[in-house]
Order: C-alpha cells, then structure tokens, then sequence
C-alpha cells in the first residue's frame, strides 16, 4: 500500500499573523526562498564555528600539555610586577 503524499505547506508568521508562503506575490515567494537558504547557511555557519571552537579548546589543552620550563621565556607574575614599576 503506497502512502499518500502530504505536500508541505510553507508559512510565514508574524506579530499579525500566519501567512500561506505560496500564496504571496512573487516578491515575497522569493524573498520567502532567499530567507530559507539564508536560515539553513546560518544554522550550517553556527553548527560549524561550535566545532571549530571544541577543536580550539582541545587544540589549547595539547598545547598546555606540551610546556616545558625550558620553553618559559617569561613568567605572568614577573610581567605583572614589570607592568606595576612601570606605573
């Protein structure tokens, strides 16, 4: 048995109401597209800059794992108290 097809109907919704996408002028039907494509790119866009800033974190904890004492060229308490005598 085949199910049948639903057709999806777009809406667009506002302070004033629910609109029927297919029904606006083509203005709107395009504008109404636009929007689709410009959502889906921002999820997309989001969804990336989460990996990228996981990849940065555990990028900085190799990195903080891989100081060595030998590597120090500068301790933040010395650059501080440097900073103070400046003042």
């Amino acid at each position: 048995m085949a199910e049948a097809e639903e057709e999806v109907t777009w809406t667009y919704t506002n302070e004033e109401g629910r609109y029927d996408a297919s029904l606006m002028e083509d203005s709107g039907k395009h504008a109404f597209n636009l929007l689709l494509k410009v959502n889906a790119e921002i999820q997309t866009l989001n969804e990336r800059t989460t990996v990228l800033q996981a990849a940065a974190i555990h990028l900085n904890s190799i990195i903080q794992g891989a100081l060595t004492e030998d590597a120090l060229i500068e301790a933040v308490e010395e650059e501080d108290e440097a900073k103070e005598e400046e003042d």
